[in-house]
């Protein structure tokens, strides 16, 4: 008769092809997925810093229009409120010349003084709103001499050696006006009577050290201020960083500003 042979299969051998496709599957579903969550981490990050440029360009475009806003108004006032005091000036000597009488002429002189005053607080305003002297000179001997400025009004010893860094003018304007708030900060609220800068450049970086001998700041309290925001957004905007230590009898400010 016929013989069958039946073979008995292990189960294992059986289901071990079966593991093993729905292992395949898994794993090339897992890549998938953590592929696709690569890609989608990927296209978050690239939005970041499509954002993070148009926020640079912004606030760039911002300090722009500011410091244009700023010599229009600088200009501004120079030639017309400028021109009125020169104008009220000229109009009470020729008065004074006009009359005899001692006690008008002493009253008309105390006048002149006072436009005399006024004319050099607006100089001084708009030379703060444009610096004209960065139109024909270095940055370093700009603030060399508004250094030398200040001691003289003030009890204040500053040191710095003004070395040639070769910025342009924007950045220069730019620097000036924050190391101007650095030491109106430090005198102010720091009541320092030594300030020590140094501005290196190395290679396409900046390099400013501020210190001070004042009593302290205390930064919670003095990031409040107007003039300490001023300082920190101009770095944040020229893509800079700062670095602020502050102890009684120090306060140092260390600032990298890429060019």
């Amino acid at each position: 008769m016929f013989g069958i042979d039946i073979t008995l299969i292990d189960p294992s051998e059986l289901y071990t092809p079966i593991f093993s496709h729905f292992f395949i599957i898994a794993m090339f579903s897992a890549a998938n997925i953590q592929q696709y969550r690569n890609n989608k981490k990927r296209k978050f990050e690239i939005q970041l810093e499509e954002s993070h440029k148009r926020d640079v360009e912004i606030s760039e475009k911002i300090m722009e229009a500011q410091e244009h806003e700023r010599s229009t108004i600088g200009k501004n006032i120079h030639d017309q409120v400028g021109g009125l005091l020169s104008a009220m000036k000229i109009k009470m000597q020729t008065l004074k010349m006009k009359r005899n009488d001692p006690s008008l002429n002493s009253e008309m002189d105390q006048f002149i003084e006072i436009l005399d005053q006024c004319s050099n607080e607006l100089h001084g305003i708009v030379d703060d709103l444009v610096p004209p002297e960065f139109e024909h000179q270095d940055f370093s001997d700009i603030l060399f001499n508004r250094i030398r400025m200040i001691e003289s009004a003030t009890q204040i010893e500053i040191h710095y050696n003004p070395t040639p860094i070769g910025i342009d003018q924007q950045t220069g304007v730019k620097l000036y006006r924050i190391i101007s708030e650095l030491i109106t900060n430090a005198f102010k609220h720091a009541k320092c009577t030594v300030i020590n800068i140094s501005i290196l450049k190395d290679k396409e970086i900046l390099h400013i050290n501020f210190s001070d001998n004042g009593i302290g700041l205390d930064m919670l309290k003095i990031k409040k201020k107007h003039g300490i925001n001023n300082i920190y957004s101009r770095i944040k905007f020229m893509n800079g960083t700062i670095d602020t230590r502050s102890v009684p009898g120090k306060t140092s400010f260390y600032i990298q500003i890429p060019l």
